[in-house]
């Protein structure tokens, strides 16, 4: 197996386990929370050019607008 598919194989490995538990995340940061996941999926919906993922990343950011939403009411 080369290293290319390697690799491919384990970025389709991170992205099932990220697809499924993302919401489980309550943190929106990019180093540990979801504004990271979301760029993992629009960079791996780029590489392997399937929109599903670039949907999925979508997704997790109306999450965290909903999350500051949530959180700015909560401060007023």
């Amino acid at each position: 197996m080369s290293i290319r598919t390697s690799l491919e194989n384990k970025l389709y490995e991170i992205s099932l386990v990220l697809e499924k538990k993302y919401k489980f995340n309550k943190d929106i940061g990019v180093l540990e929370g979801l504004s990271g996941i979301a760029m993992f999926f629009f960079y791996y919906s780029k590489q392997i050019q399937d929109d599903r993922y670039s949907e999925v990343g979508n997704n997790i950011i109306w999450e965290i607008i909903e999350k500051i939403e949530i959180q700015k009411t909560k401060s007023i």
